[in-house]
C-alpha cells in the first residue's frame, strides 16, 4: 500500500486532522505490522468532519463501553465513527471488525489494508 498517497488523499478530505506517530502501544499486542506502519506514515486523528477517527494505538472494548461481553473480549479497538460504533481487530484472526452499540461484532475486512482500501 502506498501510504504517502493515502495520507495525501485523506488530507484532501475537508476537516481531516492527522498526526504522525512513532510511539504506540499497538506493538505490545501483536497487531499487524501494516497497522503500525499506517500510524507512522499516515497518522492518527480525525478523517473528514467527524467521519471517522483513528486512535494513536489500540484499546480494549471495556475502555470505550465500560464493560465487555464474551463476543468482544478478543477485540482491540483502533478507531470509531463518533457515533458509538467502533472498529478494531479480532485478535484471533487479525481481521477487522465493527463493534456496534449493543456490542455485537460484525466482521468487515480480512485485513487492516483491506479495511483502509474499502473505507477510504
Amino acid at each position: 500500500m502506498d501510504y504517502q498517497e493515502l495520507r495525501a488523499r485523506l488530507q484532501a478530505i475537508d476537516g481531516t486532522q492527522l498526526t504522525l506517530t512513532e510511539e504506540t502501544n499497538a506493538g505490545e499486542f501483536g497487531v499487524p505490522d501494516e497497522y503500525i506502519e499506517f500510524l507512522r506514515q499516515v497518522g492518527y486523528g480525525r478523517i473528514g468532519n467527524s467521519q471517522f477517527q483513528f486512535f494513536d494505538g489500540v484499546v480494549f472494548v471495556d475502555e470505550i463501553f465500560g464493560y465487555e461481553t464474551p463476543e468482544t473480549e478478543n477485540v482491540l479497538i483502533f478507531g470509531d465513527d463518533y457515533q458509538g460504533v467502533c472498529t478494531g481487530f479480532d485478535k484471533e484472526s487479525w481481521g477487522v471488525v465493527r463493534v456496534l452499540h449493543d456490542q455485537s461484532v460484525v466482521p468487515i475486512a480480512d485485513s487492516f489494508e483491506s479495511f483502509v482500501s474499502q473505507e477510504f
